[in-house]
């Protein structure tokens, strides 16, 4: 059922006015809007209502909302503008590719590790808490042409946070340390890395290394495996 603010649009436009209430089938209806707006894909923004503009794939004269409840946009306006904005909603309606994550935690000082499974979007970012390894970890993964995968990650454990990007095969395990002696080594056959491997371990790319001191991290291990999903 279209709102009244939709209701005064159409009115104020007069004749020729279209209304046309489309099914949204791989994305919340708000946030495939968002995109349209212009938000980032990377960025999670929802928008309820918009009213075109030139500085969106919304054309001027056309107000389109979305109910997510329902899965659907409404779409008012001059009747060619209103079929071109569906031409624009095909291309966002698209699923995003999916993503297999193994990701493991060792911590040698507590005697404790842990794995989790998790099927993650392809850019989007995912979080776990840790209590057990008083440890917070990010990770937003990113497929590559050319059959790597690139991973930006923070950790945090108060009052140190760490930041890093690194890029590895797709279904290699990188192994991550983030104390004085850190950095990471990525295996094609996920066995752990010796203590040769770890002392030629990688740079990260960017961001913060180490904090001022092992305590927070000292004998954490993590391990992270990033495969597309076909």
């Amino acid at each position: 059922m279209l709102n009244l603010a939709v209701i005064a649009f159409a009115v104020a436009m007069g004749q020729g006015t279209s209304s046309d209430e489309i099914v949204v089938h791989s994305l919340r209806p708000s946030r495939l809007l968002g995109r349209m707006a212009g938000v980032p894909g990377d960025k999670q923004v929802n928008i309820m209502q918009i009213v075109g503009s030139s500085k969106s794939l919304i054309p001027d004269g056309v107000h389109v909302t979305a109910n997510d409840a329902a899965g659907t946009l409404t779409l008012v306006g001059p009747k060619l503008k209103v079929d071109q904005v569906k031409q624009y909603v095909a291309l966002f309606d698209v699923k995003s590719r999916q993503i297999n994550f193994d990701f493991g935690i060792a911590s040698k000082l507590d005697k404790y590790s842990s794995t989790t499974h998790a099927e993650l979007l392809n850019n989007a970012s995912w979080s776990v808490r840790d209590a057990a390894a008083s440890v917070e970890f990010t990770i937003q993964p990113r497929i590559n042409a050319d059959g790597t995968m690139t991973a930006s990650i923070s950790v945090g454990a108060l009052p140190d946070c760490i930041t890093m990007v690194f890029r590895a095969p797709a279904g290699s395990t990188t192994f991550l340390r983030l104390d004085a002696q850190g950095g990471y080594v990525t295996k094609k056959d996920g066995s752990e890395p010796t203590a040769e491997e770890w002392a030629k371990a990688a740079h990260f790319s960017q961001g913060k290394q180490d904090p001022e001191g092992d305590t927070p991290f000292a004998g954490l291990v993590f391990s992270i495996k990033l495969t597309p999903k076909k």
